[in-house]
């Protein structure tokens, strides 16, 4: 009996005993998940608090770029107020265009190839009137650009400070029958083309072309006709790529005029041999080559116009040339159309 009562007091004993550990486990662990849920409390808030740190930082840098941005544009602005483009307004352009984004930039470039076009009369008016003598022609008249390494040969300082004044602001000087003229120099104007949108910076490319060498002078074509098929092709994928680009206008004219002169030549680079008006086999040629891109405007419209040429036995005359204009007209309608 006595054993069995001893027994009986183990047996309560270890079950007092696992009660115990079991309530002190249980305890434990709800003072860790307790420990645990506050951290995790506190970490989101921490995060949150973080996040919002960092929006109101982002917000403040935003607001300090538009704010400096306004600012660069306000300057711009006074200096492009000028009569002509100057080379402080350039100064300025390319000390800050890097700082500010591509609209503005965009802005910026537009404005000033804007001012540099419209300003060309007034360029060429102050060109004359500095050269009465036709010093420039003297200097360098055997080339079809004055070269910039022959501004310091110039004896009239006016007239050097002049030319000097016109290399420094985007222009060039073209021989065109018999005297220098200013032009826009497109090739140097596209320095800033990593900072603007695809549409202005392909507009300039197109341009430099011209500006890099003139495609017509004195009545006749000074490329060659592939050139000359090239930069029309160049005009078209601009007028189907930026329906209404930012000089849709300008390259319209662009390639109305060279595709005029392209189908109907010049009068000193006719298209057609003067013996006997039959075309030259080399204009016939590229014409061909232009005539088989059919997923071009361009290259339909001299598949027509060749059809014309081979129905009059290769012969062009004024009839033939009198469909030129109507073409044209046609092939831009097409290209706006699409």
């Amino acid at each position: 009996m006595i054993k069995y009562k001893k027994l009986i007091i183990i047996l309560l004993g270890i079950l007092v005993f696992t009660v115990g550990c079991n309530s002190e486990s249980t305890t434990n662990s709800n003072e860790e998940v307790d420990t645990v849920n506050t951290e995790e409390i506190n970490s989101k808030d921490n995060t949150n608090e973080t996040e919002t740190e960092t929006e109101e930082e982002v917000v403040r840098e935003e607001t300090n770029e538009k704010r400096v941005e306004e600012e660069l544009n306000t300057q711009f602005n006074k200096l492009y107020d000028e009569e002509l483009v100057t080379t402080d307004l350039i100064a300025f352009i390319d000390e800050n265009i890097e700082n500010i984004d591509t609209e503005l930039a965009t802005n910026w470039i537009d404005k000033l190839e804007l001012k540099l076009d419209e300003n060309l009369p007034l360029r060429i008016d102050r060109v004359f009137q500095q050269d009465p003598d036709n010093e420039l022609m003297d200097i360098d008249g055997q080339s079809k650009y004055f070269s910039e390494e022959k501004i310091n040969d110039i004896q009239n300082e006016k007239l050097k400070k002049e030319i000097e004044d016109n290399f420094n602001t985007f222009h060039r000087l073209v021989n065109i029958e018999g005297a220098f003229y200013p032009i826009v120099d497109y090739q140097k104007l596209s320095k800033y083309n990593e900072f603007i949108n695809e549409d202005l910076s392909e507009y300039i490319n197109i341009m430099g072309l011209d500006s890099e060498m003139i495609p017509f002078s004195d009545g006749a074509r000074i490329i060659t006709i592939e050139d000359l098929k090239n930069r029309i092709l160049e005009s078209e994928v601009y007028l189907t790529n930026y329906p209404n680009g930012i000089r849709e206008e300008k390259i319209t004219d662009n390639y109305r005029n060279k595709l005029t002169f392209f189908m109907g030549g010049l009068p000193n680079t006719p298209i057609y041999n003067y013996d006997n008006n039959i075309i030259i086999s080399e204009i016939m040629d590229i014409f061909q080559e232009t005539a088989a891109l059919q997923n071009l405007v361009t290259g339909q419209t001299l598949g027509k116009y060749i059809e014309d040429i081979e129905n009059n036995d290769n012969i062009v005359d004024e009839e033939i040339l009198s469909k030129v204009e109507g073409y044209v007209e046609e092939s831009i309608n097409t290209i706006k159309s699409k």
